[in-house]
């Protein structure tokens, strides 16, 4: 009986070991995501007061940025063109690198590990240096400005590595099932149909997420190929439309800050928006010109000044 108490207590103390190891990983990790959620349906002066516990709501909840988000902003119509970008792109690297993975892990070709490794180790190029080449295909289909061009740049680097990864699932399918399955009358592609792919079902799917979350989180590409706002997938629509600069302001007559934190944590959202970013277009770019311009004439004047004083010079 004590040996038995003795076991639980010292279960009992490695199960409590072991979550307060956790829970430090538990807070860093769900604590950003708790700010992010009660700061989007926050009312704006309780974003404001700095006096306010920033924890909890101090007035009710409010929808009023993500009616500022659907309804003032083209970030639905991103959604979407985000959503569909990402299935035709899966769509492309399953036909692709499902029968490409087959064909490198059982078929006898000359050099398919190598093979494997080489389609592999074009995933690992970087995609700045592939720009170049790749809006000159783009052109070349008419594809400017469209978010089809998205679709078709993507898959250079997803089906190199949906290849690779479905290569080494359909290895570790033994080959007495296929032989099985032939000695039954099947052929290449009846084996594949019927008993390779169905055992490899999770390793199609993780080639799928991937390649749909990795369209979905594309920049760089997005940024070069897409210019029309209502053409760009959400990754490239939130930092060149809804993101103006950060103009300062302060509340209050100078004593408190307005919203920053605030501002931090919604841009981690899908962008309820801090009214502040909303700020019409052609005041910033009037600011910004205005700033210029003065930074040019002070810049001339000094130049001016600068050159009368040596020409007075004696020789």
């Amino acid at each position: 009986m004590a040996t038995a108490q003795t076991l639980r207590q010292k279960e009992r103390r490695r199960h409590l070991w072991i979550y307060a190891g956790l829970t430090p990983f538990v807070f860093i990790a769900v604590f950003p995501i708790y700010w992010m959620l009660i700061t989007a349906f926050k009312q704006d002066p309780d974003l404001y007061r700095m006096d306010n516990i920033p924890f909890w709501f101090n007035l009710a909840p409010t929808l009023r940025h993500f009616k500022i988000l659907f309804f003032q902003t083209n970030y639905g119509a991103w959604i979407v063109n985000t959503m569909t970008i990402a299935a035709w792109v899966a769509l492309i690297t399953l036909v692709t690198a499902v029968p490409a993975g087959y064909a490198l892990a059982r078929l006898r070709l000359p050099a398919a590990e190598n093979i494997g490794i080489s389609v592999f180790m074009t995933y690992l190029v970087p995609p700045i240096i592939l720009f170049l080449p790749l809006s000159r295909v783009v052109a070349m289909l008419g594809l400017q400005d469209e978010w089809w061009a998205l679709v078709v740049v993507y898959p250079t680097f997803t089906i190199p590595f949906g290849t690779w990864l479905l290569m080494g699932f359909f290895k570790t399918v033994p080959m007495e099932m296929e032989e099985a399955a032939r000695v039954d009358g099947c052929g290449y592609l009846g084996a594949f149909l019927r008993v390779v792919l169905p055992v490899s079902v999770p390793g199609v799917l993780t080639a799928v997420i991937f390649a749909f979350t990795l369209s979905m989180q594309d920049f760089l590409y997005g940024l070069a190929f897409v210019a029309p706002g209502d053409q760009k997938p959400v990754p490239v629509g939130v930092p060149t439309e809804l993101i103006r600069g950060d103009v300062l302001g302060l509340a209050d007559g100078g004593r408190a800050p307005r919203g920053l934190a605030g501002r931090g944590a919604l841009q981690l959202l899908p962008r309820p928006l801090h009214p502040g970013h909303h700020r019409r277009r052609g005041e910033i770019e009037r600011a910004g010109e205005s700033i210029a311009s003065r930074r040019l004439e002070l810049s001339v004047r000094q130049s001016a000044s600068g050159f009368t004083t040596g020409s007075g010079r004696p020789g």
